[in-house]
């Protein structure tokens, strides 16, 4: 297994989000405790919802119906 530095994953999850709400603002990134990430652990913003691989697939199905 390789190495894996969750400090490099919050600086990731926030490049992530600004990229991702100018062009989907219904989508959500959660946001980093960049203060509280270690190499080991990496703790972000929590909230419910649909996760993104569920969200694709509702929408791909429903255009797969739309076009028969």
């Amino acid at each position: 297994m390789t190495e894996f530095d969750y400090t490099r994953e919050g600086w990731a999850l926030d490049e992530i989000g600004r990229g991702v709400h100018k062009e989907f603002r219904n989508v959500r990134i959660p946001v980093p405790y960049r203060e509280l990430c270690t190499r080991r652990v990496c703790v972000m913003e929590r909230f419910d919802g649909v996760k993104l691989i569920e969200g694709l697939q509702r929408y791909y199905e429903g255009l797969a119906r739309r076009r028969g």
